[in-house]
């Protein structure tokens, strides 16, 4: 490897070396020479803090290095592969990442910034472990001071600026991606950062209809109790999971907390709304009475993760099945600035979904687990009158309310009990409106 300095930034140790562009002329009769594509670019050291010559060492493309102290920039630098080694200096720590390596592309620039700090300062360690699925899988962590470092698999960074941490799983095809790792790093202390990569939901899913039983299957849907229940014949052609049970206040806010820290969700301490697709709808009503979820410091909390969630509006729940989709590396299905479900189709759909009105009374005759006769659920449908016998029935093509189904007790039969058709406004919200996820599965 051949040695050699350059004059560099603040401490001026040094010598300069010169990078010569290149002017291409053109061919006979051409009156002005033509610029080639760039092929240098701009490379930034800047240390902190100024005052100590932090000294350090830069490998360049041809394999030549570059050694400077405190705060340098070099210009018409050729593009290719760095890697800078922060140097000791007597009574500072040395900083991690180190070394650091960055590549450099024609006519653009690249930074390498580090801060030294004292040897009494106090520090702590991380240790970051993905889990045993995949090992090898990708994250970012952001810290104190503007710190990032980015690596793969499990890693032990020492001698780290006490203060919060966040660590990003990256997505691996196939699983989903776990929520952000969050800790505060104390003085000496050895803070780990882990999870476990899964390959479907962590909520109980149940299949209807239950094995063996098959689709398609007939059933008749309605009943005689009320006129808007008019009986009529139902196919439905595919089978599907759903949760065994309501979302939870935990489960919602732990998937909220994913979708606000990437950026699907804006918050104030008294609502939340999505922002995909140049969407704004409220997903919930965070100043309703009794409601157990809050807001503060970019920061989501329940109260009691174990209720059903409640107080959503019809968006909260299907954009909760979006988020479920997204963490599990599924397409998701609604448009969140026309909530249009998989162009029409829901039931074509691949990743998650809310029931659609057939689907849930079906399910409530055939294997619902957990029949809800206090608490209202989110379906797909628009409000309308039945159409006469159908298959893979969506409702009505447009409407004011969304339905939301129960189990009345009150009605004198299973199949009559399942039939009911509440219905609200999709913007509305009620302490005793939840939803299950579902999804197509054949």
């Amino acid at each position: 490897m051949t040695r050699m300095t350059l004059q560099a930034g603040v401490a001026g140790l040094i010598v300069t070396v010169l990078w010569a562009g290149l002017w291409i002329l053109p061919g006979c009769g051409s009156d002005s020479p033509v610029a080639p594509e760039p092929t240098t670019g701009t490379v930034i050291v800047e240390t902190a803090p100024d005052s100590i010559a932090a000294p350090w060492s830069l490998s360049l493309p041809g394999g030549e290095l570059v050694e400077g102290v405190s705060d340098s920039v070099f210009s018409n630098a050729p593009a290719g592969d760095y890697v800078l080694v922060w140097g000791d200096y007597i009574g500072w720590r040395t900083p991690t990442p180190n070394p650091m390596r960055k590549n450099l592309s024609g006519g653009s620039e690249i930074i390498f910034s580090v801060i030294y700090a004292e040897d009494s300062e106090t520090r702590g360690t991380i240790d970051i472990d993905p889990g045993a699925h995949v090992p090898s899988a990708a994250w970012s962590l952001s810290g104190p001071h503007g710190f990032q470092f980015a690596g793969t698999g499990s890693a032990r960074l020492r001698d780290l600026v006490i203060g919060d941490y966040v660590l990003t799983w990256r997505p691996v095809p196939g699983w989903a991606t776990p929520f952000a790792s969050r800790g505060t790093l104390g003085v000496g202390e050895t803070m780990v950062l882990s999870t476990e990569y899964l390959t479907f939901s962590a909520m109980a899913l149940v299949t209807v209809p239950p094995p063996p039983a098959a689709m398609p299957a007939l059933f008749t849907m309605g009943s005689l109790e009320f006129e808007d229940e008019t009986p009529h014949e139902v196919t439905l052609t595919r089978s599907f999971t759903w949760t065994d049970s309501e979302v939870t206040n935990g489960q919602y806010v732990e998937l909220l907390q994913w979708a606000f820290d990437q950026g699907h969700v804006a918050a104030t301490p008294s609502s939340a709304r999505t922002v995909m697709d140049g969407g704004d709808a409220d997903l919930f009503d965070l100043d309703g009475v009794g409601f157990s979820v809050t807001f503060s410091d970019g920061v989501f909390a329940t109260s009691d993760p174990d209720a059903p969630m409640g107080e959503l509006t019809w968006y909260g729940a299907a954009a909760f099945c979006d988020w479920l989709s997204m963490r599990e590396g599924l397409p998701r299905a609604y448009n969140h600035a026309t909530w249009v479900c998989n162009g029409g189709d829901p039931y074509g759909a691949t990743g998650y979904r809310l029931p659609t009105e057939a689907e849930w009374e079906f399910a409530c005759r055939n294997g619902m687990t957990d029949i809800p006769d206090d608490f209202f659920e989110w379906c797909q449908d628009w409000y309308g009158d039945y159409g006469g016998n159908e298959t893979d029935p969506t409702g009505a093509t447009t409407g004011t309310n969304r339905v939301v189904r129960l189990y009345s007790r009150l009605a004198g039969d299973l199949y009559s009990g399942c039939a009911r058709r509440p219905h609200n406004f999709p913007f509305s919200t009620f302490s005793r409106n939840g939803f299950r996820p579902a999804r197509t599965i054949d």
